[in-house]
Formats: structure tokens, C-alpha cells, sequence
């Protein structure tokens, strides 16, 4: 299967750079839709133009009723 590339891909990887960011730090600086970057930075990983980092991370354990899982993604361009 292949990912079809969009028109500003290009220019969200050049922005992206080698620090790791969340699609909302990126959507900051880029503008736009958040959903949208986010959407543009999963085209632009998986072809193979930036890393991912992808964690779960628990919050509220010690509260009564336990806690929830977040689910962090992070993005940054190749080296």
C-alpha cells in the first residue's frame, strides 16, 4: 500500500524539523485544522519522512476510580 501525498506535505515536513513535537505544537506554528495536521503528519510517517513516537501514559492512577490512559504521539523530521 502506498500514501498518497498531499498538496503542503512537503512544506509540514520542512516545518516539522528535528525536535519532537505533538500535531498541536505543530499545528501552532504550521496553522490550520489540528485534525487536519495530524491526518498530514501520519501520511508524511508513513512515508517514511518523519518519526514517530507513540506512547500511553497513565493519568489520575492514584484518584479513587483508578485512572485513564492518554495516548501521546510525537512527530519529528529524519535526521
Amino acid at each position: 500500500m502506498t500514501t498518497r501525498m498531499k498538496d503542503g506535505d512537503e512544506r509540514l515536513a520542512r516545518t516539522v524539523g528535528l525536535r519532537w513535537q505533538t500535531a498541536a505544537e505543530v499545528q501552532r506554528t504550521f496553522g490550520g485544522v489540528t485534525h487536519e495536521i495530524a491526518e498530514a503528519l501520519d501520511r508524511l510517517w508513513k512515508a517514511g519522512r518523519l518519526e514517530r513516537d507513540a506512547r500511553e501514559i497513565n493519568i489520575g492512577v492514584g484518584r479513587k476510580g483508578g485512572g485513564r490512559k492518554l495516548r501521546l504521539i510525537r512527530y519529528r523530521g529524519r535526521e
